[in-house]
Parts: C-alpha cells; sequence; structure tokens
C-alpha cells in the first residue's frame, strides 16, 4: 500500500522543511520563539486508494518553537490534505499522532519502528542548528523606527478627528505604541493595524487615537522598541484655525520679508560695485615707461602707484610675471611654489611700503629667468586695474680669450671665445688702428642656465699680421670687454700669396695655442 510508503517521503519532507525554516520569524525574547514554513506539494502522490481532483493539495508543515534561545526547543510538524490535518507529531510527546480516524492504524505503525520515531525525533537538533545559524542575521537584527505623528484631516477645534501615529521600517515586529493626551496615557479610542510586513525584513503598523481636540491639547505618540535606547516620543498640538492661521501668515510675512530682504541687498550690492568700478576706473595704475636694467646677481626693486591718490582700505596688490601667468606676490605673502622650484631666489612684497598709492615688489639674486614683462595689479570687491612693466635681465661676460688655430689646409684662423653674457652680445675684431676686419664667422650658444658663450674667427692673411684687438659688447650696460694680442717675435711668419702661416721658432712645426698680451674694458656711451 502506499501509505508504508508515504511516512518515508513525510519526514524526509518534514526534516527539509525544518532546514528552510528561515522565512516566516517570530521572536519574543523573554517567551519563546517560533518558526514556520508551509510547504506545498502539487503533484499527486504516485499510488492512491481513488482519484482525487488535481486541485487538492497535499502539504506538510514543520514548526519550530525556541524559548530563551537554545535552552528550550520544540518540533511540531503536521501533514495536511485538502486543508485537513491527518497526522501530527510533537517532539514534547515523541510519537505520531492521528487526527482522523482513516489513519490511527497506519500512525500506530510509525510509533511501532523504532527508527522512524527516532528519526522525527532528531529534527528538533535541525531546528536548534538552524536557530544559531541564523541568529544574528535574524534574532539580534534591530532596526529602529521612524515616527510620524498628524491628523486624517484638517478640523476645527472642538470637532472629532483622528490622530494618525505612522511607525514604520522597524525590525524586529514587537514594538508598544502608546497615546497620552497631556501627560496622561489614553486607553479608550485607540485603534491599530497591527504589524504589517514591508517584504524587506522590516515592519510598520499605524495607531489611530480618536479625539476631539480642544485648545491647548497636547497629544503625544509614546513609541518603545527594543532597537531604541530610549522611546521615541512626537508632539503633535491643536491649535485654533484663527491661530493656525496667524502662524501661517507669519510665515509667510518672513518668506516674503527675506524675499524682498536678499532682492534689496543685491540691488545694493550691485550699486555699490557698480560705484566702485566707476570710482576705480577714474584711477590709472603708473609703471616706470622706460625698461629697469639688473645685473646678473643683484636685486632689484619694482614698483607701481594708483594716480590719484586714494584710500588703501580693502586695496589690494597682486604681481604677475607676464599677464597670464600665476601671481608672483599677493600682498604680504611669498611665493610658495616659486620658492619650492628655486630654491636659492626669493620675492618679497614690501608691505610697509604700500602706502595708500604705491605697491612695490623686491627681487633677490636676479638671473635670466627674471627677464620680462611684470604686470601690477591693484584690486577692489573684485574690481581691478593693471599695468605693465619691462625687467632687462644684463650680464657681462668673462674677458675674451684669443688664440690661433691651423686649419687642416694649414691656413691659420684667430678665434676669439668668451662666456657669460646676456642677452646676445654684440663682437667684432679689429686692428689697433680701427679697421674692423672682414670674412668674420661668429657662432652664440645658450646654456641651460639661459647665459650665451661666444666664439667669433677669422682667416688671417699676410696683411692683416698685426696687433689685433676682440672686442665684445653688451648693448643694455653700454659696456664691452676686449683683449688685444701682439704677434711680436714668437712667431715665423711664411706666405703663400695672400695666405700667412705661422712657426714658433722654439718648436718647429707646432703652433702657439694663446698670444695674448693683455685686455681691458671700456665704457662705451
Amino acid at each position: 500500500m502506499w501509505r508504508a510508503d508515504l511516512i518515508g517521503s513525510m519526514l524526509q519532507l518534514l526534516i527539509t522543511s525544518s532546514i528552510l525554516v528561515s522565512n516566516m520569524v517570530c521572536v519574543e525574547l523573554l517567551g519563546s520563539l517560533c518558526m514556520t514554513v508551509l510547504l506545498m506539494v502539487l503533484s499527486r502522490p504516485t499510488a492512491w486508494g481513488r482519484d482525487i481532483p488535481e486541485n487538492y493539495l497535499h502539504q506538510v508543515r514543520s514548526e519550530c518553537h525556541m524559548t530563551n534561545g537554545t535552552q528550550r526547543v520544540r518540533f511540531v510538524g503536521r501533514l495536511i490534505y485538502d486543508r485537513k490535518e491527518f497526522v501530527h507529531f510533537d517532539s514534547d510527546v515523541g510519537l505520531f499522532e492521528a487526527k482522523m480516524e482513516l489513519w490511527r492504524s497506519q500512525v500506530q505503525k510509525w510509533n511501532s519502528q523504532k527508527e522512524i520515531v527516532k528519526t522525527a525525533r532528531s529534527i528538533v537538533n535541525v531546528c536548534r542548528h538552524n536557530y544559531l545559524l541564523y541568529d544574528k542575521l535574524i534574532v539580534q537584527r534591530k532596526v529602529q523606527p521612524r515616527v510620524k505623528v498628524f491628523p486624517s484631516k484638517i478640523q476645527p477645534l472642538g470637532h472629532h478627528n483622528l490622530l494618525l501615529c505612522s511607525v514604520t521600517s522597524f525590525y524586529p515586529g514587537e514594538i508598544k505604541v502608546s497615546w497620552f493626551r497631556n501627560a496622561k496615557e489614553e486607553k479608550s479610542g485607540v485603534l491599530s493595524t497591527g504589524q504589517i510586513q514591508n517584504g524587506d525584513w522590516t515592519f510598520q503598523t499605524l495607531v489611530m487615537l480618536e479625539v476631539t481636540p480642544q485648545r491647548g491639547d497636547v497629544f503625544t505618540c509614546h513609541v518603545d522598541h527594543v532597537s531604541l535606547q530610549s522611546p521615541i516620543t512626537v508632539d503633535w498640538r491643536a491649535q485654533s484655525e484663527s491661530a493656525r492661521t496667524k502662524m501661517l501668515t507669519g510665515i509667510g510675512g518672513l518668506v516674503l520679508g527675506l524675499i524682498l530682504l536678499g532682492v534689496g541687498l543685491v540691488i545694493h550690492l550691485r550699486s555699490l560695485k557698480e560705484k566702485l568700478h566707476m570710482e576705480l576706473a577714474k584711477l590709472k595704475v603708473i609703471c616706470p615707461t622706460h625698461p629697469i636694467v639688473a645685473r646678473l646677481g643683484e636685486d632689484v626693486t619694482l614698483s607701481c602707484h594708483l594716480s590719484p591718490e586714494t584710500n588703501a582700505e580693502d586695496l589690494k596688490v597682486k604681481w604677475f610675471q607676464a599677464q597670464l601667468s600665476p601671481v608672483l606676490m599677493d600682498q604680504d605673502m611669498v611665493d610658495e611654489t616659486r620658492k619650492a622650484t628655486e630654491k636659492n631666489k626669493k620675492t618679497l612684497l614690501v608691505t610697509h611700503a604700500i602706502d595708500k598709492v604705491r605697491g612695490i615688489l623686491k627681487i633677490f639674486n636676479v638671473d635670466t629667468s627674471d627677464d620680462g614683462q611684470y604686470w601690477c595689479r591693484f584690486e577692489q570687491n573684485g574690481i581691478h586695474q593693471e599695468a605693465s612693466l619691462e625687467l632687462k635681465v644684463a650680464g657681462l661676460g668673462s674677458t675674451p680669450q684669443i688664440s690661433l688655430k691651423r686649419n687642416e689646409d694649414g691656413r691659420v684662423q684667430l678665434v676669439c671665445t668668451s662666456e657669460g653674457w646676456f642677452p646676445q652680445p654684440l663682437v667684432w675684431c679689429r686692428e689697433v688702428g680701427g679697421k674692423n676686419l672682414s670674412a668674420l664667422s661668429e657662432v652664440q650658444i645658450q646654456s641651460t642656465n639661459g647665459l650665451f658663450h661666444v666664439e667669433a674667427s677669422v682667416v688671417v692673411r699676410n696683411y692683416l699680421l698685426e696687433n689685433v684687438i676682440c672686442s665684445i659688447y653688451n648693448p643694455l650696460l653700454g659696456q664691452e670687454v676686449s683683449a688685444f694680442y701682439i704677434p711680436g717675435s714668437c712667431f715665423r711668419a711664411t706666405t703663400t700669396g695672400d695666405d700667412l702661416f705661422l712657426e714658433d721658432p722654439a718648436h718647429p712645426g707646432a703652433l702657439p695655442i694663446n698670444c695674448n698680451y693683455g685686455s681691458y674694458m671700456e665704457q662705451v656711451l
């Protein structure tokens, strides 16, 4: 008979449904914990005494009851057909119980088989295991409620109304919601929807109070929940229509006043800005019109001022190197970026020199990177005036070195070299009598520090074997540095046509490297 085989399937379903006992949970911390799962089997059994309608359900229902955690655990299993329970198992009893006379003899057979009874009784251990497994996820989980209080409709004082206390998004589901009127708890007229599951493991409830509010009444919704350190209380105060109207009128007037104040403030600030712009537009930033020349390594001071004189209050001065470059100086602050990248140099805004109209920028240890255009800007409340000036850096190079070099074809070149010039200098060679030498080749190379190295050369011909001067001129400083040499008797000259060939009598076949006999610096006006 199929009934003999049903017990195996039933026990398997009871165990399976007990393992799944985590979908519907009921917790009482000081009472019992109940876990319930409903498993519906929609298929017909393979053997049956008679045909049954296909819409009948064969159900197995398992329940795990816990008291004080796992201190006391009870398992209850039910077999249900067509919504009627026909077999019942309680772990506290330890035996199957027939709920229908038709099943009494079958249940007696099950209870007589020790293996079947032992398996059914062991399901209580599955309940205990699952409790420990889901303890933190379900049992210990706590979510604080959110509470709102509002009337169901706007009514004048003295009229019947319904106050609603909405408590949402809390877990676990046990919660206590109470109503108070003027600090006294209200027992009558309280209605509740009960706990409603949200589907996200939280609950909500709506607790209502039927009232006829009077002037001055204060209604309080008091919520106590295990997730709260102290209860939540939310008040609702009864107000007359006139009081509410006055309050709304006051709020509206305040908002309107703030709007008008804001509009007035915007208009005032715009007017003030236009006035400042007009006043500052009348001023002019004056900077030197001629370039300022500074020698390499020296300190230089740049200055600008406003004309006509004005009050220096709220006035701010800024310096820029080139119009769009970062600020070099702002008030009395040293530019940190510049200090970090150029450790041996700093700029300083001389604060004590900022009188009513003047701003002074001092640059220490000038080098080639300081060469260029600078902008002086005066600002006041976002409005500015500016002007530019030119800083020209100049460096006088080393004393020229004159030497003779023989080309591969045997011809001789007079070579004049010098370094450390800025900007590019002018170079020429001439006889002592003043005649410039022609066919001069010149090379100028700028090094990484911005300074120029100069090399000029000329082929020496027979008729040019005289005392020669090499001069290098810096046009910014108006100075030139010169060196001269006199061939003298240290050379023995031979000629072929117009070309000159030199030999050192002391070292036949060798050419002296340097024949300098003196040098001097000349100021050229």
